[in-house]
């Protein structure tokens, strides 16, 4: 009878806990019943058979085999423009046509640019300073992003900047050029790709910059976005399920402790950053062009941010959002390439025409902020031309988002993204490695993040002529002698 007594009473607390959570669902039912009594019927949504969690399941087991954008893919062809899946307490929505994306999110903007609670990545490991994680009702959403705006992605800016880009690229191009192993294999073809694009971006921030392809800052910071990332997706953390998780004694949270503890580690990791600025800054030693970083030391209200320690915290931020966008769209690319090499081919023809042996450059393109319908076949518009558009069935893409969130780093992206494609054209054959199984198969190669490739993407870069080779190494050796001196980022 003594050893029956602890189970029944561990069988109950579990009854118990069980049944609270059941009472939580069921009054979420009943106030949402009554909150949304006399409108309009909810969007469709896809069977689910468990009453308590929903569609989290299914969501998870896909997340785990790298399908989730697969499934949720299926489910907008089944279900239509707008649909929804219940993940426990919580109802998430997917828009999946323009014509819907205009309405919801560009027409109703005040009502649908907040952002949804994210109580790990927003709260605990970015302590409400991520630009990308708060809602833009709240003061500092406005305040981080006109700095942003002012401070660094405008187009002035963004043109001031492609000294950098091409700089950096021209590097990639010469290290590849020069080490042909590192264009056979992916793992160094993404650890270069990313030194690139790293590199160029902390050099307009902080000013500081990436040299070398192994440097741990670069894991440091991917990992640092990724763990935010990831605590974006649905029902990666229960607690953002199940909101109640939430009011648990610390001691059995342990995802909190291990959010805070990020934010610790980072926070102090970036005004590590501002002091070292601050120093070259005093000292007199700080390279000649202006970043993000100084123009907010330098002006008196410092861009309108409450302090430099949160002004370098948005730095990281903003390497976060620039950097892996641009490596993971140019890892993209190259998946495109391989999967359509006669697109490939015609894109080389037309660059080879327009530059001939020279590397190419941004400025290649005559006016390109200008809408200039005669220069080409079809639509030259920029991005920002595109999304202002009336008629969203025009609209090019929906990569930098749309209403009231739409990315404020499109004029850089751009040319990010431009020059890396031109000159990764130019410079390179872009070919299958060995062996590789026709027709390929994304699922063969998943990333990290969902449908995008991983590291075991069968690709293979190869300098296209003695030519090419020479122009790039005379190209970097000059660049090198016109170059500033910049401290590194790391360390």
């Amino acid at each position: 009878m003594l050893q029956t007594i602890p189970m029944l009473s561990r069988e109950l607390s579990i009854a118990l806990a069980v049944l609270s959570l059941l009472l939580v669902i069921v009054q979420k039912a009943i106030s949402r019943r009554r909150e949304t009594k006399g409108l309009l019927p909810l969007p469709p949504s896809p069977p689910s058979t468990n009453i308590i969690a929903g569609h989290l399941p299914t969501v998870l087991k896909a997340a785990k085999e790298h399908r989730q954008h697969l499934l949720f893919q299926k489910w907008a062809e089944e279900y239509g423009e707008v649909f929804f899946v219940q993940l426990g307490a919580i109802q998430e929505y997917f828009i999946n046509s323009d014509q819907a994306v205009r309405a919801i999110f560009d027409k109703a903007a005040a009502q649908t640019s907040e952002r949804p609670r994210w109580i790990v990545s927003n709260e605990q490991i970015c302590n409400r300073l991520n630009l990308l994680l708060l809602s833009s009702s709240e003061k500092a959403w406005k305040s981080q992003r006109k700095a942003t705006t002012f401070g660094l992605t405008n187009l002035n800016l963004a043109d001031a900047g492609l000294p950098f880009l091409h700089f950096e690229t021209l590097k990639f191009l010469n290290d590849i050029a020069q080490d042909p192993k590192k264009g056979a294999d992916p793992q160094s073809l993404w650890s270069s790709i990313g030194r690139y694009t790293y590199s160029t971006f902390s050099s307009q921030i902080f000013g500081l910059d990436v040299p070398e392809d192994n440097s741990p800052v670069i894991d440091y910071i991917f990992e640092t976005g990724l763990a935010q990332i990831l605590g974006m997706l649905p029902g990666y953390y229960l607690v953002d399920t199940f909101n109640i998780l939430d009011k648990l004694p610390l001691f059995l949270k342990p995802w909190e402790r291990n959010a805070k503890a990020r934010h610790k580690r980072d926070y102090e990791w970036c005004c590590d950053k501002l002091k070292k600025v601050k120093l070259q800054i005093d000292a007199g030693e700080a390279p000649p062009h202006m970043t993000f970083i100084r123009r907010v030391i330098e002006d008196p209200n410092h861009l309108g941010l409450d302090s430099l320690e949160d002004a370098s915290y948005l730095g990281m931020m903003l390497i976060i959002g620039a950097s892996d966008t641009s490596r993971i769209s140019t890892w993209s690319f190259l998946e495109a390439m391989l999967t359509f090499p006669d697109v490939c081919n015609k894109a080389r023809k037309v660059i080879d025409l327009a530059v001939g042996d020279r590397v190419p450059v941004f400025e290649d393109l005559e006016n390109p902020d200008n809408f200039i319908p005669e220069r080409f076949e079809g639509d030259t518009r920029s991005s920002q031309e595109s999304a202002a558009s009336p008629d969203v069935s025009k609209r090019d893409h929906f990569v930098f988002g749309a209403g009231r969130r739409i990315c404020p780093g499109y004029h850089i992206a751009d040319r990010s993204f431009a020059v890396s494609v031109m000159r990764i054209l130019w410079a390179f054959d872009i070919s299958l490695k060995p062996g590789t199984k026709l027709p390929l198969d994304p699922q063969s190669f998943p990333g990290d993040m969902p449908g995008n490739p991983g590291l075991e993407l069968p690709i293979v870069l190869t300098v296209r002529s003695p030519e090419r080779l020479e122009t790039i190494q005379k190209e970097f050796e000059g660049a090198m002698r016109s170059r500033e001196r910049m401290e590194p980022l790391a360390g």
